[in-house]
């Protein structure tokens, strides 16, 4: 049973409501389902749209390997990542880790999962004893990129032609408190629909009872993943000709991939045009939102 006041549920409930960012995924889909079945009957095919990436099963449609997706992406675009097929004990790990060149703080998740599920940052050995208590499944390792600023950047391939678009671009602002002296950080996440909606979770994981000094942020949560309270916003006046070549020299060292969404860290917006300093975490397939 939830253990938060009733005003703040029924904030959420309006929230749900009235932010389409919130509605389940078949409203948002739902119309398209006419179109999807006029190619269905025309192409003779329920999964026509997976022809889009070659390389990846089903173009990355659903349970597509990470690491083998992150193996086609060339080095120099990717951190530091370590791929363990079966789950060891935490000091073997933090071996393995040391002599890949990844140290704490890092990155572990899954190697097949969807919406953030099982992504941690890890700061310490104990923090990742207590993952590894309850992982059972392959593990990717990826050192922590301390760039700024984390963007998803989907991209699309011109047929026939050896060149793409990048057709969205999503900023990501993570899930933060701004501290007033007297409130804990909990009480700050009360204040709004977005950080109640992530409290029950947090408590779990760390301690919401600081009170933070006046004017001082504190970063809540630093997967960024809109089901774990991460803003999404619209950043398409980053969109350039110099972005779309960008991305397009990427996507040709990209065996067998021209459709998807990179989810990377930059060290500024410039970096989007130039090509230079991007650190590409994830390439998400067909099943990706823009």
């Amino acid at each position: 049973m939830s253990t938060l006041p009733l005003r703040s549920r029924l904030s959420v409930v309006l929230a749900k409501v009235a932010k389409p960012e919130y509605w389940p995924w078949y409203l948002i889909y739902g119309p398209l389902l006419p179109i999807y079945l006029y190619y269905a009957i025309r192409l003779r095919s329920i999964v026509w749209f997976t022809n889009v990436n070659p390389s990846i099963p089903l173009s990355g449609f659903f349970g597509e390997s990470k690491i083998d997706i992150l193996n086609k992406i060339p080095e120099q675009y990717k951190p530091r990542t370590l791929f363990l097929e079966h789950p060891t004990a935490a000091a073997e790990l933090i071996q393995l880790g040391q002599a890949a060149g990844i140290g704490f703080p890092f990155i572990v998740k899954p190697d097949e999962g969807e919406r953030g599920n099982g992504v941690e940052k890890i700061e310490n050995s104990k923090q990742l004893v207590q993952y590894l208590h309850s992982a059972s499944w392959p593990l990717i390792i990826q050192e922590f990129i301390e760039a700024p600023l984390e963007f998803g950047v989907f991209f699309a391939e011109i047929p026939g032609r050896n060149l793409g678009k990048v057709t969205s671009i999503v900023g990501k602002a993570f899930l933060s408190v701004v501290g007033d002296g007297q409130s804990t950080i909990r009480q700050l996440l009360l204040a709004t629909a977005r950080g109640t909606m992530q409290i029950e979770r947090l408590e779990a994981i760390q301690n919401l009872s600081i009170v933070l000094p006046a004017g001082q942020s504190h970063l809540v949560e630093p997967i960024g993943n809109h089901c774990r309270g991460t803003i999404f916003l619209d950043r398409l006046d980053l969109k350039s000709d110099a972005v779309d070549a960008a991305f397009s020299e990427i996507a040709r060292q990209i065996e067998g991939f021209g459709f998807g969404r990179f989810d990377l860290r930059v060290p500024s917006e410039a970096s989007l045009a130039s090509g230079k300093g991007i650190q590409i975490m994830e390439l998400n397939g067909v099943s990706a939102d823009p």
